[in-house]
């Protein structure tokens, strides 16, 4: 049976998908761990790109004693990334006419991010991209995890679309496991080999795009989705 554009819903991860911001994060967790004279290594970030900012600041903050102090160890980390939301983060290619070209069908899209709220209401306003929401849900302030169901039941309930038209983009094989496991179709967009080679994603999602949703475009998308 033939999906009409407005019966569609898409979750949509922010960093890596939507906002050219990876390497802003990696930057961050380089510079509060050389408070301390250490590197951190591929094994740490492939972790704490699983975390929260907060559990990120808790988990270096243990390991190595960075910034001093948790709350040291955040205050370093979010005056970095706030000034960059703020001022500097740019789209991914492609991806603000993805969603705007999307939205003018009536398909629903609801960001769900690891990062902060206020960073994404920073970055994604600046980049033109929260007119096209229907909501913007953030684990780090609903103490949730995007490694479990609630925050992405959550978004589906915010879509009021049924699972199988709901299809859930991240640049992260663990969002992308938790997403299949919730029933929902899958797409796996590249961003670095930090959050997941193209291998990695391959194996955890429908759909692989190494050149992100430039490379799938809306027509692309549509004609996988109806």
């Amino acid at each position: 049976m033939t999906v009409k554009p407005e019966e569609l819903g898409l979750i949509l991860d922010c960093d890596g998908v939507l906002l050219d911001s990876m390497g802003a994060w990696k930057k961050a967790e380089i510079d509060v761990c050389a408070t301390v004279g250490i590197v951190p290594t591929k094994e740490d970030i492939d972790h704490v790109n699983t975390l929260t900012l907060v559990e990120a600041c808790e988990y270096y903050n243990t390991k190595y004693g960075a910034g001093g102090s948790v709350e040291e160890t955040l205050r370093i980390i979010d005056s970095s990334m706030q000034r960059f939301y703020d001022n500097d983060v740019v789209a991914e290619p492609g991806a603000l006419e993805f969603v705007c070209q999307l939205r003018e069908l009536g398909v629903r899209m609801c960001v769900v991010s690891s990062s902060p709220l206020r960073y994404l209401q920073a970055g994604l306003g600046s980049c033109g991209f929260l007119p096209y929401f229907d909501g913007v849900l953030s684990a780090d302030e609903l103490k949730l995890t995007k490694r479990e169901h609630p925050i992405f039941e959550r978004a589906l309930e915010i879509l009021g679309t049924k699972k199988e038209n709901t299809w859930g983009f991240d640049d992260t094989a663990y969002a992308l496991q938790t997403l299949n496991s919730v029933g929902c179709h899958t797409i796996g967009i590249y961003s670095s080999d930090l959050n997941g080679t193209v291998e990695r994603l391959r194996a955890d999602s429908e759909f692989t795009f190494p050149g992100g949703l430039e490379e799938l475009g809306s027509k692309g998308f549509l004609e996988l989705a109806i």
